[in-house]
């Protein structure tokens, strides 16, 4: 009897060993990546897979796929809740013909363009993870790490990311306000440019770094002089992202006049930038240390959206005019890279273009040709004081342009 007890203890000594180790990765199985492109891979107790992506794999899921995206689709394993793509950063000698890499995991997507992995000028191995704190739920979380773990560090605006996950909107409500919540991991968190698409149930959004993205209801806005207005269904959608705001009293004012300081840090929020070295940038001479917009003109300034009026000065509290408004416009989407390599040589035909001024006239044509600068009876009234609902439509076009491409 006293051998059978031991015997007992120290079986019991044995399961307790086992069942205080850590999580183990499982034996390796393989899975189709998509496109008949297969992979191994292992995933541990706590859900996370891993797969390493050689470039021989990527492309053949180049060859597979369509557009020079090659797209990883990972949604079919048993207990995933996360996924992590080892990615060799010693891109192959020859040039590759590739647009992006698409990572996908329990319908969770990061589209990566192939620039970013080009610009990480990192001589190793990094960790693509791609997933969320469970299963099911409205976010996604993506990371990029060393093989040791660390967190690699990276801000680039001139190749986004692009995000999607889904969202379960209830059937009742305007999908305007759906908008995508973007936290770092210092715990800041911004709005990125997003949008819902009701096609296929899911929040996009364009990001220049890692995070977590959450899905939020942020509206109606309330406003009361907009009810029935023609710009509401605009005046909504940027009021949601946090990138117009009201006047106080539940008003929004929206035929009233629209400031060059007020349509500069609309753009700011819309395009969501922060330019390297923008805090050794001259400020504006005209620009006080408590205004509202001093980062904004710091920003705007660094990346080229305004360059003053002369002498140094912004002019900030002067109403803008409808082409001076363009112009910002086009200036941001040229160095956030928004606007299309190639464009029609159309000419945009407007009866008082004899009133637009030589600086405005080359972007307010190619503003036309892509639908952003719109006129009224034929008429593009450049000298016209922009108003505050024609600002929100400018920056909804412009929000709206990113569902499109």
């Amino acid at each position: 009897m006293k051998f059978i007890k031991r015997v007992s203890f120290l079986a019991l000594g044995v399961i307790l060993c086992l069942s205080l180790m850590p999580a183990a990765a499982s034996a390796e199985s393989a899975i189709d990546l998509g496109g008949g492109v297969n992979a191994p891979y292992s995933i541990d107790r706590d859900g996370a897979v891993s797969v390493d992506l050689t470039w021989d794999i990527i492309n053949s899921l180049l060859e597979a796929g369509e557009n020079g995206e090659a797209a990883v689709t990972l949604g079919n394993i048993p207990g995933m809740i996360r996924a992590v793509f080892n990615i060799s950063m010693r891109l192959p000698p020859t040039k590759i013909q590739m647009n992006a890499l698409k990572l996908t995991v329990n319908d969770r997507s990061v589209r990566l363009p192939y620039g970013l992995l080009t610009h990480l000028k990192i001589d190793g191995t990094l960790r693509f993870g791609v997933g969320g704190a469970s299963a099911t739920g409205d976010s996604i979380e993506f990371s990029v790490t060393d093989t040791k773990g660390v967190p690699v560090d990276y801000y680039n605006y001139e190749y986004p990311i692009t995000v999607s996950f889904p969202y379960h909107a209830p059937i009742d409500r305007n999908l305007f306000p759906v908008v995508a919540v973007q936290e770092y991991a210092d715990g800041a968190r911004v709005n990125p440019r997003s949008w819902y698409d009701y096609t296929d149930g899911k929040v996009y959004a364009k990001a220049y770094t890692t995070g977590l993205f959450e899905a939020l209801y942020n509206g109606p806005s309330g406003f009361g002089d907009t009810i029935s207005h023609w710009g509401r269904d605009a005046i909504e959608y940027a009021a949601a992202r946090g990138v117009v705001n009201g006047i106080g009293g539940n008003l929004f004012a929206p035929d009233g006049p629209v400031t060059r300081a007020q349509f500069m840090s609309m753009l700011i929020r819309t395009i969501d930038i922060s330019p390297q070295g923008m805090w050794m940038v001259q400020q504006f001479a005209d620009v006080p240390p408590d205004a509202y917009y001093y980062s904004d003109a710091l920003k705007a300034k660094a990346f080229g959206i305004v360059s003053g009026v002369g002498d140094n000065l912004l002019k900030p509290d002067a109403p803008i005019t409808r082409q001076e408004m363009f112009v910002m416009l086009h200036n941001a989407m040229r160095k956030a890279e928004m606007l299309p390599p190639v464009m029609t040589d159309i000419w945009m035909v407007f009866s008082d273009w004899s009133l637009v001024s030589d600086w405005a006239g080359n972007e307010i044509q190619e503003l036309a040709r892509l639908g952003l600068a719109n006129g009224t009876g034929g008429k593009i009234d450049p000298l016209g004081t922009a108003t505050r609902a024609e600002a929100a439509q400018t920056v909804y076009n412009l929000l709206t342009r990113d569902s499109k491409f």
